[in-house]
């Protein structure tokens, strides 16, 4: 399986736009019943996204679509192509998918030639990235704005090609007879670097129809001092009116811009409004900077708006977002104080790797069972994840250290840590079966298979002891 890699400046576009390309590939049409003998204009024209969903309705058409057996549109051609190169729902296949593309090509699929020159581009070989220019320069006679996009880029920086400033900027124009389309942007911004007063004109002109990827890509130039650092408070313009047309990525910008007061926007309100809606439905980013902008920055205390977004950045799975909710409901900040809250949130970050959090977890546990102290109970870190303050424990009870003497507790704190992975306490309890160490009975069996899993989690110790184990039973 061939593996790709993103040559810059590539790599900054290429992801969006594939996406935009297979998305925009044909216009939808009725479905018809995709379980019952499918033919091919029930779904041939429909949306990448669609087809593909469809496909994990139905394994056994699936399981065709794989194989290519039920493949008979150029459409169709396309879009498993794309699937099998990236591995999206269906198992990647770099060489079958481009196989795939390059049929779909040849039957005047123009998506699948432009598709084809991104490909080649993403896998950086000098030998083959020449080929580039003849699939774009295909697509982009076909009509495919993405593809002229591709050629201002080539032309532009001279990948797989002579560099010349003139083609590039013929291309572009190419691109942006339609501004509001997604290749004007791309052409524009890919034009930054050897004509910036014309990509500036032109993004702008994009961005003013409410492009909102030639908005965020103004903002950006803007705000990293392409045009100086005197212009870079007028990123706010196009940000704003990208986050108002609905652009995560603007909204967080500006955001962001604001909390440092490098931004400031003409409609705050509209723009952190619309900043919340995007919030919810699932842009963890501007969740994040919400929750910095309503609290933890300060700059416009409001706890109940920081709480929200720090509860819907957690919703869609972003760990830092649920440790920001956890103190919220520890302290009772934006919202009334719940312990029991904030130490399931603890608990769960602390099971999800997030060792950091297990000592809030264990703590809020004492607290709410109302113990006076860890020795009293034995609940420590080791409750939430920890391996090592498990064997830490297990040493404690097992010499009376801190705590009175417990073999039957220490055992069982050793056979947690070993089973949490870790190999010293593999080692440990062995020990104490090899040696009936600490009121623990001679087991030599036991310690065999202790010594094997420690061995088996790569100790050198483990492997040493089993040796010896295994030796002396000779």
């Amino acid at each position: 399986m061939t593996s790709l890699s993103f040559p810059p400046p590539v790599k900054q576009f290429l992801a969006a736009i594939v996406a935009a390309s297979i998305l925009t590939a044909c216009t939808q049409s009725g479905a018809g019943d995709f379980a019952a003998n499918v033919t091919e204009t029930d779904w041939a024209d429909e949306p990448y996204s669609v087809i593909l969903s469809r496909v994990d309705d139905v394994p056994a058409f699936r399981e065709d679509l794989e194989t290519g057996k039920k493949i008979r549109s150029a459409n169709e051609q396309t879009v498993i192509g794309l699937a099998k190169v990236y591995g999206w729902r269906i198992e990647q296949d770099v060489s079958a998918g481009l196989a795939m593309l390059e049929t779909a090509c040849d039957r005047d699929q123009m998506r699948a030639c432009q598709s084809i020159g991104w490909v080649i581009a993403q896998q950086n070989n000098p030998q083959s990235v020449s080929r580039r220019m003849g699939y774009h320069s295909r697509a982009c006679e076909g009509g495919v704005v993405l593809a002229c996009a591709g050629l201002t880029e080539a032309y532009a920086n001279g990948h797989g090609t002579e560099k010349s400033v003139e083609k590039a900027l013929a291309y572009a124009e190419i691109s942006c007879r339609d501004m509001s389309t997604r290749g004007c942007a791309n052409a524009a911004s890919y034009l930054i670097a050897v004509l910036p007063d014309q990509a500036e004109a032109k993004l702008k002109q994009a961005c003013d129809v409410d492009n909102v990827h030639a908005c965020e890509n103004l903002g950006l130039a803007l705000l990293k001092g392409v045009y100086g650092e005197d212009r870079v408070a007028e990123a706010a313009k196009p940000y704003e009116r990208g986050c108002l047309a609905s652009s995560a990525q603007s909204c967080t910008q500006l955001v962001n811009g604001m909390i440092t007061d490098k931004l400031t926007p003409a409609d705050a309100n509209s723009v952190l409004l619309m900043s919340e809606t995007l919030c919810r439905a699932g842009a963890t980013e501007t969740c994040l900077q919400l929750a910095y902008h309503f609290g933890r920055a300060g700059a416009a205390p409001h706890p109940a708006r920081s709480f929200r977004a720090a509860n819907a950045g957690c919703n869609h799975g972003d760990t830092t977002m649920c440790r920001w909710l956890a103190e919220d409901h520890r302290d009772g900040v934006g919202t009334p104080k719940n312990l029991e809250k904030a130490q399931s949130l603890y608990a769960w970050l602390c099971e999800n790797g997030e060792l950091v959090d297990c000592q809030d977890a264990a703590e809020l546990k004492l607290l709410l069972t109302n113990a006076k102290a860890p020795e009293e109970t034995g609940t420590t870190t080791c409750d939430f994840g920890d391996a090592e303050a498990c064997r830490t424990l297990a040493w404690e009870y097992a010499t009376g250290d801190k705590r009175a003497q417990d073999t039957a507790r220490a055992t069982e704190l050793f056979q947690a840590g070993c089973d949490k992975g870790n190999a010293n306490s593999c080692i440990d309890l062995g020990s104490l079966n090899d040696w009936a160490m600490f009121g623990v009975a001679e087991d030599k069996e036991a310690a065999r298979e202790l010594y094997v899993r420690a061995c088996d989690m790569g100790s050198k110790d483990g492997c040493d002891l089993l040796d010896q184990s295994l030796s002396a039973a000779r």
